[in-house]
């Protein structure tokens, strides 16, 4: 979506002739607002109002944006040959995805990394340089815990 307007407390885009609202409790604190910038959000709720219509929230600190953001440049999740097992995030700072495929021949990580690093670029450039740790899943929990914790 395109940024429309940047007021003090919510960032107003529009949608297809619809203003929409980020909220400040769903705004990332490393985003730069600026109107006509596009950036990639995720609709998190709807309500209806019988007096108002529908209402819009969106958020650019869920985890799921991070999957969906994933989803849009991995063919592979897609496809389903590799899936995110767990996410962890903490939006502008860190976010961790454990990756798993049944395909002894792929590298899950891997593919979400893409050629060069280019896949996982385009997502970090997405969320303004926030890290993230992308990891392969394994059944030994202490390995596990042990990959996760490496910075």
């Amino acid at each position: 979506m395109r940024v429309e307007l940047v007021e003090r407390n919510r960032v107003v885009f529009d949608y297809n002739g619809n203003q929409v609202i980020l909220p400040k409790s769903e705004q990332n604190p490393k985003d730069k607002y600026t109107p006509g910038h596009r950036m990639y959000l995720y609709v998190r709720k709807v309500d209806i109002d019988p007096v108002l219509g529908p209402r819009v929230i969106l958020s650019r600190k869920d985890k799921e944006l991070v999957v969906k953001l994933f989803e849009m440049n991995t063919p592979e999740l897609e496809e389903g040959v590799v899936e995110i097992i767990s996410i962890a995030r903490m939006p502008g700072v860190k976010t961790k995805i454990i990756v798993a495929s049944d395909d002894s021949d792929i590298d899950p990580a891997g593919c979400l990394i893409g050629p060069k690093g280019m896949r996982v670029r385009t997502i970090v450039d997405e969320l303004f340089g926030e890290k993230i740790d992308i990891l392969n899943y394994t059944t030994n929990q202490e390995e596990m815990v042990r990959r996760a914790l490496v910075p």
